[in-house]
């Protein structure tokens, strides 16, 4: 059960995901929950466990299936283009993100 109170600072709260998800890249899962908020970083980590339970999610090519934490980006990416709570230009500006997208 991932740590959902206030007690734990937004960086903890990453590296908690992190963990969760398998995710070694735990920099780039603590930008999220900075970049988006904890409320939908906490909404995409529940999303990725509903996959994954549901048998997971198959890259573009269908060769193989993502990784929990590749997932949980792609959720990132898919929201940031729905949600109105997110500010896709900035997500789509920041660091990590632009390098994840190279390798995706």
């Amino acid at each position: 059960m991932v740590d959902r109170s206030e007690a734990i600072s937004d960086e903890d709260l990453g590296l908690e995901l992190a963990t969760r998800l398998s995710e070694p890249k735990t920099r780039l899962v603590i930008g999220v929950v900075d970049l988006v908020g904890r409320e939908i970083a906490l909404e995409l980590f529940d999303r990725t466990r509903q996959i994954e339970l549901d048998g997971g999610m198959m890259i573009k090519n269908g060769e193989r299936r993502r990784t929990p934490g590749g997932v949980y980006l792609q959720l990132l990416r898919d929201v940031a283009r729905e949600d109105s709570r997110i500010n896709e230009e900035k997500v789509r500006q920041h660091s990590w993100y632009t390098s994840w997208l190279l390798v995706h």
